[in-house]
């Protein structure tokens, strides 16, 4: 069942100061960034006419709609005259108008029979139809430029011929062969020239993995852009420079190299180099986790794409813009005090900024993780063992199973476990057999999650989250003050686990363990929320209560089954339920009547969960939880709370990491 998490907006939630800079996971192929841009030498014409005279000069002055203009008028007063049609050629396709590019082009070529001027027609039309993806009829093109320049004895148009065919190569992914010809061209080209070539070269060495290589060609024809004041040029290099540091994650750097960029080749009125900033942009915003943005800038591409008749481009893009807003599954695994705690949500962006989620997996290995930090500050080593090979089997469901992609998955610990002064021991564990990143959280990461995943964005500014997990219990709540967003957290270490573990000194006796826990919460709990309640009126005075945690799952799915609304009202008298079902029968609790439900589906799932209820909890924590839930609910006065069914850390993660992007991504633009 999808559901709009309203509290995943990815506009109206506050900003917290508290968030860090989340790397972005929503990662699809790597699209090609190599556009044939190339040594340009514009033959010389004898300027018989005035217009085609201002023509040159305007696309000098990378003036190109002022150049078109004269051109156009060039080729009706001198019809005849294949300069005038070339030069509405070249100004057309730098101003990004390839179709109209291609066709003064031809008419160019069926005007004259010399073989410099058609060695230049045939290298402008080699470009152009690289360009929009006519990649075999762009290979035919540049072959007749340069069977031409090595008759004519011209040694830099053979080297820009060779450049232009390596391209090609590039393009088809034959990244040896390209290689090779790229080479070969720079032999043939004056340095002052050689920058569109050692931009290629770069983009060729990105594709072949070796991104400081990359970055160190283009950067050299940026160099020498600025050396010549080919500032159209030094644009391009820098979109593909910013494109290269995208995919090394060097978001702060691409940004600045993208918008430089843009910014000089609106001013030529570029439009096919808009475009592609454009794309570039988008892929930007897709690498930092901000889909929304990342979607503008795709579509903004894709407008100019079908105006100028960029084919493949315009296919390329759209594809990438529709597969940002397919579902995409997320996954997270926690290592609790209880063991290893995984969940599968599938997100789907919404047009408006929210998201749709869907829980595909929720499931727990119990794991005794937590018993050395109980008694020595340490984890066992057995129990290292025990839990990273929990860790490595939920992770190996999560990519095979459910298809989620690796770098979209956190693997975090709790902060009950963070404690240990081993951890580091689990993280090398857990990467070994992973090749995952095990991080730590704090409790106020812990409830920044919560917060944000499980509370609507309407209620975020005056609602309380509660959090009763295995090892601790956290409370919060947004908190603005000085100007600035705040999440106010507090941690209790009471958990299901860390409780029963507290009793259990007890005995068997059911009887004796309740009264111990509820010795434990007396002392414990209770004492600590009062204090906090004394010096943080909010967590008396918020409400709604949002309420997560395994213990408020097993509660509202024995004493409501079958609901499946997104939040679930529970009260102190559902809790109670609960405690005298585990105190008097057992067996009829854990197997609650699904008579009143009529649909076979629904039916189904509420089985479902009873079962993995059953799985989770022995009847020990679950009665542990259970009173704590109570107290919780009684020491704070807390006449109601809603059980936020599909929030939970990963969702709050999740939409952090694009909210977070997005904040980044105003910043730096300014």
């Amino acid at each position: 069942m999808a559901v709009a998490v309203k509290g995943m907006s990815a506009v109206n939630s506050p900003r917290l100061s508290a968030i860090g800079q989340e790397r972005g996971n929503i990662v699809i192929r790597f699209l090609r960034i190599m556009v044939a841009f190339v040594v340009l030498l514009v033959p010389v014409l004898s300027f018989a006419d005035a217009n085609l005279d201002a023509c040159w000069n305007f696309s000098k002055a990378s003036d190109y709609s002022r150049a078109v203009e004269h051109a156009k008028k060039a080729t009706k007063s001198s019809p005849k005259n294949y300069e005038s049609f070339y030069c509405l050629g070249y100004s057309l396709r730098m101003a990004g108008e390839l179709n109209s590019a291609l066709s003064a082009f031809k008419k160019a070529e069926e005007l004259t029979s010399d073989k410099e001027a058609l060695m230049y027609i045939y290298n402008q039309q080699g470009i152009v139809l690289s360009t929009t993806g006519e990649e075999e009829q762009a290979l035919q093109e540049y072959s007749r430029y340069l069977s031409i320049a090595k008759e004519l004895g011209r040694t830099g148009d053979e080297g820009t011929a060779l450049a232009n065919i390596a391209d090609i190569y590039h393009n088809r992914g034959q990244l040896d062969q390209s290689l090779e010809y790229y080479q070969k061209a720079l032999q043939l080209t004056e340095d002052e020239k050689s920058a569109p070539v050692y931009n290629n070269m770069g983009l060729l060495y990105a594709s072949k993995g070796d991104t400081d290589k990359a970055v160190e060609y283009i950067k050299r024809a940026i160099e020498i852009d600025e050396k010549k004041g080919d500032y159209h040029a030094q644009a391009i290099h820098l979109l593909n420079l910013g494109s290269i540091q995208t995919r090394l994650r060097e978001f702060s750097l691409a940004n600045d190299s993208l918008f430089q960029g843009l910014d000089k080749v609106r001013k030529v009125k570029d439009a096919y180099w808009e475009a592609v900033a454009d794309v570039y942009l988008g892929r930007l915003y897709r690498d930092m986790g901000n889909i929304p943005l990342a979607r503008k800038w795709f579509s903004a591409a894709i407008d100019i794409y079908s105006k100028i008749g960029a084919a493949a481009d315009l296919a390329n893009t759209r594809a990438a813009f529709e597969d940002l807003s397919q579902p995409r599954p997320y996954g997270g695994i926690e290592i609790g005090a209880k063991g290893v705690k995984a969940s599968v949500l599938i997100i789907k962006p919404l047009p408006e900024g929210s998201y749709d989620v869907d829980e595909a997996l929720r499931k727990t290995i119990n794991t005794t993780i937590f018993a050395g930090v109980k008694t020595k500050g340490a984890f066992e080593p057995q129990a290292i063992d025990e839990t990273a090979n929990a860790v490595k089997e939920l992770f190996d469901l999560m990519v095979g199973s459910y298809k989620v992609d690796m770098k979209n998955i956190y693997l975090v610990g709790s902060s009950a476990v963070a404690k240990a002064t081993n951890r580091d021991a689990l993280t090398e564990k857990v990467k070994q057999l992973t090749g995952a990143k095990l991080t730590y959280i704090t409790k106020d990461d812990e409830v920044l999650y919560n917060v944000v995943g499980s509370i609507p964005a309407d209620k975020i500014a005056k609602a309380l989250s509660v959090d009763i997990g295995s090892g601790n219990t956290k409370i919060g709540y947004w908190d603005r003050a000085n100007g600035r967003d705040n999440v106010v957290a507090v941690e209790v270490p009471l958990g299901t686990v860390s409780l029963s573990d507290a009793v259990a000194k007890a005995g068997d006796d059911p009887k004796a363990l309740s009264n111990a826990a509820d010795k434990v919460i007396h002392e414990e709990l209770a004492p600590r929320l009062k204090a906090e309640m004394q010096r943080r009126p909010g967590y008396r005075n918020r409400r709604p209560v949002y309420l997560v945690g395994g213990i408020v799952w097993a509660v509202a799915t024995l004493t409501k089954p079958g609901d499946r609304k997104d939040f679930t009202k529970l009260t102190p008298a559902d809790v109670d339920k609960v405690i005298a079902g585990l105190n008097k029968n057992p067996d009829a609790l854990l197997n609650p009547s699904l008579s009143h439900i009529k649909d076979p589906e629904i039916k189904k799932w509420a089985e479902s969960q009873i079962n993995s209820v059953k799985d989770v909890f022995t009847p020990e924590n679950m009665l542990s939880g259970a009173k704590l839930l109570k107290a919780v609910f009684t020491e704070m006065k807390i006449k109601e709370g809603y059980f936020a069914r599909w929030g939970s850390w990963v969702a709050g993660k999740v939409y952090l990491q694009a909210y977070d992007a997005e904040e980044q991504a105003a910043k730096l633009a300014n």
